[in-house]
Parts: C-alpha cells; sequence; structure tokens
C-alpha cells in the first residue's frame, strides 16, 4: 500500500507545489543549483534545484559511477539538464561549489553550443567558508583555534571536571563536532561568554581536586589551566573572533534566504573593511596574511553577474561605479553572454540606460528614485516597473536580479 497507492497519492501532492515553481522559469528563467557530496563508497551524488521567483524546489538527482574528471562530470550535467522539463534558453545560471574541479567543469560544460548562455556562479556561503578555513589555516589563528577546541574537549572528555564545571554555570559548552569551520567561531564566542566563570572555576578547591586524579587527567588539566587563567590568552581568542565576526554575520545573511545578488559585492567589499579595521593591532606580518585571503578569494565574487547586477541595484547609484573599468567589462561581458551583442540596440539600449541611471538623470531622479524605494522591496520590482521606456534594459535586469546566488534554506 505504502509504495504504491499511497506513495503516488504523495507524489501528486508534491507536484502540487513543485509544478507552479517549473511555470515560472519559462517567464523569468531560472537557476539550476547543484548540492554535491560523496557517500561512504566513493560515489559523487548531486542533488539538482530549481530557484525562480516563486522560490526553489529540488527536482532530481544524480549518482556518479566510473570516471570522475571535468568532461565526464560535464557530460553528466548537460545530459541531466536536457532531461528536465525545462527548456535549456529558459535556465540563466548554474550554481555550484567552487572547487577547483567544477571550475575545470564549467569550462569543458560550456564548450556545447546549447547552454553557453548559462552564467556560472559559485555559491557564496561555500566561498565564505573557505575563507573562513583559509584564515584559520594562518598560524597564529591556528593556535588559538587548537587551544579553544583544548579546553572544549577536556570538560567533554573528563565527567569530574565537567561536573565541577556545572557548578559555576548554568550555559553548557558545545559538544565540539568536525562540521565546517564556521562551527570553531561559534565555539571561541562561547568560551568568551564564559570567560568569567572559567577564570573563577580554576581558582576553587573542586578544580584543584582534579589534580589529586591520575596522571594523565592531572597532564590534561596542566594544559587547559595555563589558557584559562591568563588574560593575554583570552584578548587573543577575542582578537581571532572580532576578525571572523564580520565573515560570520555575511554568512549568516546569505544562508538567511535573502535573494539579494546584487548586494554580495558590496557585502564582500563592507566585510573586508570591517576585518581589516578588526587587524589594527596586529603586525604587518598578520595583517598580510589576512590580505592575501581576502585578495585570492574575491576573485570568486567578481563574476560578471555579480558586477553586473551591483551595477543594476538602485541601492548603489554611484557616478563613479560606471567609470570603474573593472566593473563595466564585466556588465559588457555579462551583455553579451545574454545574447545583447556589442552595437546591437539591446546593447546600446542597456548602457545607455544605465549612464543615466547612475548619473541620476531622470526618469532616475532622486524624487523619483526616493518614492520607488518605498514602492518596490526588490530591485527587480523596481526594474520591471520600466519596462514601457526601457524593454531591454528590464528584461536583462530582472533576470539578472533574480538569480539565486545561494540553495534555499
Amino acid at each position: 500500500m505504502i509504495r504504491t497507492t499511497l506513495l503516488d497519492e504523495l507524489d501528486g501532492e508534491v507536484q502540487k507545489y513543485v509544478q507552479p515553481v517549473l511555470a515560472t522559469s519559462a517567464e523569468l528563467g531560472c537557476t539550476i543549483m547543484i548540492d554535491e557530496w560523496t557517500n561512504i563508497r566513493g560515489q559523487k551524488f548531486c542533488n539538482y534545484l530549481i530557484g525562480t521567483t516563486r522560490g526553489a524546489t529540488y527536482v532530481t538527482k544524480d549518482v556518479m559511477i566510473g570516471k570522475k574528471d571535468a568532461t565526464a562530470l560535464a557530460q553528466a550535467w548537460l545530459r541531466r539538464l536536457k532531461s528536465l522539463d525545462i527548456k535549456l534558453t529558459d535556465i540563466k545560471t548554474f550554481v555550484t561549489g567552487s572547487a577547483s574541479s567544477n571550475v575545470s567543469t564549467m569550462e569543458a560544460f560550456q564548450k556545447d553550443e546549447s547552454v553557453k548562455h548559462i552564467f556560472w556562479i559559485p555559491y557564496v556561503a561555500y566561498v565564505m567558508d573557505l575563507i573562513l578555513e583559509d584564515i584559520g589555516d594562518i598560524d597564529w589563528v591556528a593556535t588559538r583555534i587548537a587551544q579553544a577546541r583544548l579546553v572544549i574537549k577536556f570538560f567533554k572528555r573528563h565527567s569530574h571536571a565537567c561536573e565541577v564545571l556545572q557548578v559555576f554555570m548554568s550555559m553548557s559548552l558545545f559538544l565540539l563536532v568536525e562540521v565546517r569551520f564556521s562551527m570553531h567561531v561559534i565555539i571561541m564566542r562561547r568560551l568568551l561568554l564564559l570567560q568569567m566563570q572559567l577564570m573563577q572555576m580554576v581558582i576553587d578547591d573542586r578544580w584543584k581536586d582534579t589534580f589529586r586524579s591520575t596522571k594523565k587527567i592531572r597532564d590534561a588539566a596542566a594544559e587547559v589551566t595555563p589558557c584559562i587563567v591568563s588574560p593575554l590568552w583570552w584578548n587573543d581568542t577575542r582578537a581571532v573572533c572580532t576578525l571572523l565576526d564580520p565573515i560570520m554575520n555575511m554568512l549568516q545573511i546569505v544562508k538567511s534566504g535573502t535573494r539579494q545578488v546584487g548586494k554580495i559585492l558590496r557585502w564582500y567589499d563592507e566585510m573586508i573593511v570591517s576585518c581589516l579595521s578588526a587587524c589594527v593591532g596586529f603586525d604587518r606580518e598578520e595583517q598580510g596574511a589576512v590580505r592575501v585571503v581576502f585578495d585570492r578569494r574575491r576573485t570568486m565574487f567578481k563574476s560578471m553577474n555579480h558586477m553586473a547586477a551591483m551595477i543594476l541595484d538602485p541601492k548603489f547609484r554611484e557616478p563613479t561605479l560606471t567609470d570603474d573599468a573593472e566593473m563595466q567589462q564585466g556588465l559588457i561581458t555579462a551583455l553579451v553572454k545574454f545574447d545583447y551583442p556589442e552595437s546591437s540596440d539591446q546593447y546600446k539600449e542597456v548602457l545607455t540606460t544605465i549612464d543615466k541611471f547612475h548619473a541620476r538623470d531622470r526618469p532616475f531622479d532622486d524624487v523619483a528614485m526616493d518614492r520607488a524605494a518605498q514602492s518596490y522591496s526588490h530591485p527587480t520590482s523596481f526594474w520591471d516597473s520600466k519596462q514601457k521606456m526601457f524593454p531591454h534594459t528590464a528584461f536583462f535586469s530582472v533576470r539578472i536580479l533574480h538569480i539565486w546566488a545561494e540553495t534555499s534554506p
């Protein structure tokens, strides 16, 4: 019963929610998102999700068997996309992890003429995790993280010490598990909240009893105690958290389901400024190591999609933005890929409109834009309202600004 009639009924109920999402792809395009992982047998799994203006939905999965090089993976992607109930021309963007294998795969994928129009961008949250991991690999940061892990593990592994700890605090420490790097930041934040209680605990007689236990426990406690009693260690731990907090905040924003692809590049630049401000007390070598991480990962956000989307976002109207050669080239590349070739009427209209938009010329003067800000909650709604005046710009803008830069939460 469950495997036949009931399963069919449940599938029918699910399709009632899925079909409206798929139907909107023909009108405003869609984003294909791939969520990949490898199981214990070494098989590569790919979940395919579709994001449209109506939301996101899971549509199918693939299991990679055999050869897993870039060409084989590209063929698997292509084969799967062609099997979906969606026209290839309606797919505007392909979002994957930013691993080097995926970059190579996308290059092979786009050699097929039928998908050359599809943009590729990496998941924003994945890039943010890579930034956290890169900073975590810097020697002085890695040392503080290792010491924080040591403190947590000590209390989780030794019941007597844990009982003493519970006397001094109502808030429990997290059990350290091997997940993405952000868990280490959460753990250090929790330690900082419990700093006073931990420092009181290590001078208590009940804590001293710990040193009368086995040699193994005494040795472990002797490693942990210097960290807990050291004001310098707490200051360094706080400095690491202050450095990483802006990254964690941006990670939370992009994982909250906020579909604002036009703001990602600006958020990233603001995040860098905040992080570097936190580095003021660091020496030149420590600051340089952090800058290297941001410079290396920033290229992932300097895609034509992110640059074009930022230029089209009403929140970032600046005359200097269109004068930026890199931003302008990103917009031009996006237009050509969108099938608005140079010298075409569509191409000329978009560039002319964007110049007016950032110069605050009519109909983009401040009064009109202030009124629009109260009327339209999303940049796509604003550009959609300009369809009669600037049809090609509106068509291009709505599709670019509706790109999903993250999987649906």
